[in-house]
């Protein structure tokens, strides 16, 4: 096993050497394009998607519907109700209100906690020992003749100094039964322990208020006690005093008083009890929590709601719970109806929609790449237009002077046609809005789906019509927002009388901005679909044709500076094929983008072309006519690749690899048979071997932009170049190529062709007319020229008019 791996891992890394030094091809592990050209071949790719858009539109139909069962009137708050509603089914709902009060009392009922503060306590504990200790101590220094002065900042201390005689006696009894028993320092814990609650947070509460107390060690009393029932300092205060009164069997009430006073004083106005906010408001959630409803009672026939009620959030309860209830008293079988109607209008819909395009556009349906674009363009379309919906009925939950009616104006309906027109054409865009807006109707309203589809065939179709022709970006956006916005708002103003005659200027606004928003939306979603559309499925729009005509591409700079000729060639090509495809109707920006990079592949080898060396020797005198055909038919391959490197639109790799088809290569043909008739070899010569490996051209700019290329080089090798000449060149290549099969797939017609060749006829002699040379100034001893003087034109002498 180890010898095995050890030989895998040799030839692992002899392969990446030699692909390394290039030696052998890298070979990737995944062929994107071998792949797509498998999904070419299928048609299962474009079955699946007609199933999926199948599929999208009968379950959004079916949501639409049972959103529609569940909340008849899209009720929301604040919104007047479009209908009257009576029960058709017993059924008890949750009474907000109600349920609210209890909630209210369950919270009222629960107890609220206080934490004992163990500082405070010992802090009560010690300032009570210390005014009897400084009783103590002032009684003997008296005795003794001395006089007890306390310390400014010790309160037991001066209030020891400011007690009376007879108080101070009754501090010393303290003290002595203190030393006796103990049981004041007990009766004073355990007092402390029970809690004594705050003047103010006293005085704040009701009567009846429950308190629960938590010590130290957060153990909750089991006793619930009222505000009452809690001592404040000043009830702390007394009951110490009635126990020290009872314990030396002395009732004097004055001195009971004074005795109250000073143990309030020590206590505090806080006493040791804290408020526990979030103990407290953790029971009241609780309890709050546990009641979860407060029901109510509706019979078969009461009335819901009346025509014109304003929304409240009690009666979206109360549909709530009818819907629940209508819910769980469903039968399967009363559903099934509505789900299968679904699924058969989206089946004759996507039928239709299928045979439409197979009929009228099927270089669409035959290639699975732009069916697949074009589902999914009707997929997003559909899904933005149900959530659209969806939003428009959360800004009117938010916003109460939005009328429920206007919905249908803030669906963007105009989308899929506005994407699908500048991608295909009107024909695919007209079609795909059609089946939109029949499918966005019917999720809208069923009691009014001809109106609303109609409305969104005639916008979509205006809509498509508008841009279909934008060749930048910007006017692409303000097309789609000058079309829509008005079409919109016109097409709806039906929508503002169904409740009164004339709407109320706030209403129109309302609409206006909706319309607005639609249109605006609309432009942004479809500039920002184009793009991603444009990177991953490489379409080609206008506009992106429009970038590359732009002379500053990267590849276009590098023709310039290192294939001249090329350039100089491809410029004039260009030329040529958009003069001609505006002549016959095809999409000029197509051809002209095509034809500026037809010719990139001889990037690879620029000096083994003719028009790039001019100034050097032919760089095929040393090579066999086999290995100059191959260098001269590799520039079609080497250009896709260079295609395929800068992520070229679909245009420009149909033009590069069917602007020769499966042309000869004549010129090194006839040489190599002029070389065999020479040496007289018996060695066959193969015309395959002479042959381009592309196809011939199918679409009308690509037949364009390969007579074109063929005419501009040929003509270029004119020597003297005139009228008769040019057409003569131009008339032979267009017979050359359709003796030869390479119109035989394209789409163009013979009266077209007619009309390509007499603009090619035209273009060409403009660009190859001659000039009068300019005279020049006699040298001194030389004779003036006059006007029957033989003028010079290049290096021909051309006599006077008058003797032509």
């Amino acid at each position: 096993m180890f010898s095995s791996l050890k030989q895998f891992l040799t030839r692992y890394r002899a392969r990446r050497e030699l692909r390394r030094k290039g030696v052998i091809n890298s070979k990737p592990w995944f062929d994107l394009e071998q792949f797509g050209n498998a999904l070419d071949r299928s048609s299962a790719p474009a079955v699946v998607m007609l199933v999926m858009v199948w599929a999208v539109s009968s379950v959004l139909l079916s949501m639409a519907a049972q959103k529609q069962l569940k909340d008849p009137g899209d009720w929301v708050v604040g919104q007047k109700a479009t209908r009257t509603i009576h029960a058709s089914r017993d059924f008890q709902y949750n009474d907000l209100e109600e349920l609210a009060a209890k909630r209210r009392e369950a919270a009222e009922e629960q107890p609220e906690f206080f934490r004992i503060n163990t500082e405070r306590s010992k802090q009560i504990l010690n300032r009570i020992q210390e005014l009897l200790q400084a009783a103590e101590q002032r009684l003997r220094m008296e005795r003794d003749g001395g006089k007890f002065t306390p310390e400014a900042d010790n309160l037991p201390a001066r209030l020891a100094a400011e007690a009376s005689p007879e108080l101070l006696d009754q501090l010393e009894k303290i003290n002595a039964l203190e030393r006796e028993s103990g049981d004041f320092k007990r009766t004073l814990a355990t007092m402390l322990a029970q809690g004594v609650i705050g003047a103010s947070d006293k005085s704040g509460r009701n009567v009846g208020r429950k308190i629960r107390t938590v010590d130290q060690n957060n153990r909750i009393s089991l006793v619930e006690r009222t505000v009452l029932e809690l001592p404040a300092p000043d009830a702390a205060g007394r009951r110490l005093a009635r126990s020290v009164s009872h314990s030396t069997n002395e009732d004097l009430p004055p001195v009971r008083r004074q005795l109250a006073a000073l143990f309030t004083q020590l206590i505090g106005p806080e006493g040791n009890l804290d408020f526990d906010a979030a103990r407290t408001e953790a029971g009241r959630s609780a309890a709050q929590a546990a009641i979860t409803e407060s029901l109510r009672a509706k019979s078969r026939g009461d009335l819901l709601v009346t025509k014109g009620d304003r929304v409240t959030p009690q009666m979206l309860q109360m549909f709530q719970d009818y819907s629940r209830a209508e819910d769980d008293a469903a039968n399967i079988d009363a559903e099934l109806p509505v789900l299968f109607q679904n699924m058969v209008w989206s089946l004759v819909l996507v039928i239709f929609a299928a045979f439409y395009l197979h009929h009228l556009h099927p270089d669409v349906v035959r290639v699975n790449k732009r069916i697949t674009l074009v589902a999914l363009v009707v997929i997003l379309s559909l899904l933005i237009n149900y959530y659209s919906l969806g939003l428009f009925s959360y800004l009117v939950s938010e916003n109460n002077f939005i009328n429920n009616s206007l919905a249908v104006i803030a669906v963007p309906a105009a989308l899929v046609a506005v994407l699908l027109s500048v991608i295909f054409g009107y024909r695919v865009a007209l079609c795909a809005g059609f089946f939109v807006a029949s499918i966005t109707a019917m999720m809208v309203t069923p009691e009014r789906t001809f109106d609303l589809a109609l409305k969104g065939m005639v916008i979509s179709s205006l809509a498509a019509l508008a841009v279909r022709s934008s060749t930048n970006y910007r006017s692409y956006f303000f097309r789609i927002v000058v079309s829509v916005f008005p079409l919109t708002f016109v097409l709806n103003l039906n929508l503002l009388f169904w409740e009164r005659s004339i709407p109320h200027l706030q209403e129109v606004l309302v609409a206006l901005s909706l319309a607005f928003t639609n249109a605006f939306v609309t432009g942004i979603l479809a500039l920002l679909l184009i793009f991603l559309f444009e990177i991953v499925f490489n379409v080609s729009t206008n506009m992106a044709l429009m970038v590359l005509c732009d002379y500053n591409h990267p590849l276009l700079e590098r023709l310039k500076r290192e294939a001249p000729g090329t350039f100089f060639h491809s410029l004039m090509v260009a030329t040529l094929v958009e003069d001609a495809a505006r002549e016959i109707g095809a999409n000029p920006l197509k051809a002209k983008a095509g034809a500026l990079f037809h010719d990139i592949g001889k990037l690879s080898m620029p000096q083994y072309f003719t028009e790039n060396n001019l100034d050097s020797a032919n760089q095929h005198l040393n090579l066999n006519p086999q290995m100059s055909s191959i260098i001269i038919r590799d520039h079609v391959k080497e250009g896709l690749a260079l295609a395929r490197q800068y992520r070229m639109c679909r245009t420009v790799r149909d033009a590069i690899s069917q602007h020769h088809g499966n042309d000869l290569v004549h010129y090194f043909y006839a040489k190599a048979l002029a070389d065999k008739r020479r040496e007289s070899s018996t060695a066959p010569v193969l015309e395959s071997q002479f042959r381009y490996g592309g196809q011939p051209p199918r679409d009308k700019e690509m037949a364009i932009i390969s007579l074109a290329d063929a005419c501009e080089a040929a003509c270029r090798s004119l020597d003297k170049p005139s009228a008769a000449k040019i057409e003569q060149v131009v008339d032979d290549i267009f017979l050359k190529r359709y003796q030869d099969g390479q119109l035989n797939r394209a789409d163009i017609t013979l009266a077209e062709l007619d009309k390509v060749r007499q603009s090619f006829i035209n273009t060409l002699i403009s660009m190859k007319h001659g000039r009068i040379a300019y005279q020049r100034e006699p040298a001194q001893g030389e004779p003036a020229a006059n006007e029957a003087s033989e003028q010079l034109v290049g290096d021909q002498t051309v006599p006077p008019a008058e003797t032509k």
